[in-house]
């Protein structure tokens, strides 16, 4: 049963046409889709000229039943009917007893061409199959028609044979089927040149990707003089290694900024340990446990944001956004840090309701992250404002500490940048927090930048689009600090 259905399987045309190349699918579809074309053209035209001529045998037998209607009429009808060639046959005359009164010579014996109820006002054709007189069977056009009235009524029959026609038919079909393999053969090596011609750059194109080197991802493929598919292929794949290779180079930027940071901080507990082995006096011991404790914090707080940057993505953010007031969750966060450091001044121009979809933890990170850089730089004062226009929110953030170069305002979003006044590894965090707010900015579908507003300090910006205004609101969870 098994081998029965693995038989089938084999047999199965669409599943043999997978398994080819593309050459060989595109030239059998093809010369099978011109071939079942052809074919039924060839038929359709053998069945035309067919049914052509046996209209013309059926008006010549029309014709010579008139003549035979008129001599019968004017009294002109012999016993013998003459022949008059072969296109206008046979003739059989019959009175209502199917009694020969008239015929064509050596056919005057036996009725033959009665063979079905001829009509009165216009002949009735019909092909029959008979052997009529000595000869053999074969197809036979009929025409007959019955004029008189009963019981007087006359049936005239003219018949001619339809082998010329059948065997016109047949040279017909014979000529255009060999024309059709002709052309077929001919189609198919056409198609299976130009198909192998135009699938040419894809066997170069995949010979010189094999050849690439994982290790150096700055090779391209050949550009096409070409604007056809294939043309446009080799540039999505140039694109696609442009990206592959950054983000090759941003892994390893990365894994190796990452691997720093993590070794500053294990290298700095174990000299702590270390010294206090050399002299394990419980000051010592204690003090290295302390200053230990800060280190295994610090590499807690640096694991949380290496974790938080993997996680990050669009595909996450869409699965678990909610329309939220985004307001709300700054005035929030204000209130917090008006808290923690009231010899600051926070000034707050906050528009609401400003309504975005998104998910709040991920956001109100974002916010934090911003505020506590901005706490960590600034002189004296904080100043954050909000603003809609148009499908966008727009948050500003700014403070009156050092401003940002201009060189440095992109790259102050890469993992584990600090500038040369946040060196301090006391002060200025893990290096992550921008670079968190930034992916998580732009997993929402928004930007963030440094931005110049010709005050003093530094004004970090970030968009989010706005939710639809129909939209219901989620409320605006607690902060774990409030």
């Amino acid at each position: 049963m098994l081998a029965t259905a693995s038989r089938h399987m084999s047999l199965d045309p669409s599943r043999w046409l997978r398994r080819r190349s593309v050459k060989s699918r595109v030239t059998t579809s093809a010369t099978a889709m011109l071939t079942l074309a052809l074919v039924i053209a060839a038929l359709s035209l053998t069945g035309l000229e067919k049914r052509s001529l046996i209209r013309e045998i059926d008006s010549g037998l029309d014709d010579r039943i008139s003549g035979l209607i008129d001599n019968a009429v004017n009294g002109q009808l012999s016993v013998d009917v003459p022949l008059t060639g072969r296109e206008s046959g046979i003739v059989q005359i019959l009175d209502n007893n199917a009694t020969v009164i008239a015929a064509t010579p050596n056919l005057h014996d036996k009725a033959y061409l009665n063979a079905f109820t001829p009509g009165t006002r216009a002949p009735v054709h019909q092909a029959v199959d008979r052997a009529i007189g000595t000869s053999a069977v074969e197809t036979w056009r009929i025409a007959g028609q019955r004029i008189g009235s009963a019981p007087d009524t006359v049936d005239i029959f003219a018949a001619t044979s339809l082998d010329s026609v059948n065997n016109a038919a047949t040279r017909l079909r014979e000529i255009l089927l060999a024309g059709v393999l002709i052309l077929v053969a001919v189609f198919a090596g056409i198609s299976w040149l130009t198909t192998r011609w135009s699938l040419a750059p894809v066997a170069t194109l995949t010979t010189r990707v094999d050849t690439l080197s994982v290790s150096d991802l700055r090779e391209r493929l050949p550009e096409p003089t070409s604007h056809d598919e294939i043309g446009h292929l080799v540039n999505t794949m140039n694109a696609m290694l442009g990206r592959v290779a950054e983000a090759r180079e941003r892994e390893r930027r990365f894994a190796a900024d990452a691997s720093h940071e993590l070794r500053t901080p294990l290298t700095t507990a174990r000299l702590n340990l270390e010294i206090a082995l050399a002299n394990p006096s419980s000051e010592n011991l204690r003090g290295a446990v302390d200053e230990t404790l800060v280190e295994i914090g610090r590499l807690e707080i640096l694991a949380r944001d290496l974790l938080e940057l993997t996680r990050l993505d669009a595909a996450r953010v869409r699965a678990n956004s909610k329309n939220f007031d985004m307001a709300q969750l700054i005035r929030k966060e204000l209130s917090i840090r008006t808290r923690l450091r009231p010899e600051l001044n926070f000034e707050m121009s906050i528009s609401e309701p400003v309504v975005v979809s998104g998910v709040a933890p991920l956001l109100t990170r974002v916010v934090r992250n911003l505020l506590d850089n901005a706490v960590l730089h600034a002189v004296s004062n904080i100043r954050v404002e909000t603003t809609t226009a148009g499908a966008w929110a727009t948050i500003r953030m700014h403070n009156d500490g050092p401003p940002i170069p201009d060189e440095d305002r992109v790259r102050i979003f890469a993992p584990f940048t600090r500038l040369d006044n946040a060196r301090s590894r006391d002060g200025g965090g893990t290096g992550l927090g921008l670079a968190i707010a930034a992916d998580i900015v732009e997993a929402h579908g928004g930007e963030i930048a440094v931005v110049d507003d010709h005050n003093p300090g530094a004004t970090f910006r970030f968009t989010l689009p706005l939710a639809h205004p129909s939209a219901p609101i989620a409320p605006t969870p607690r902060s774990p600090n409030s």
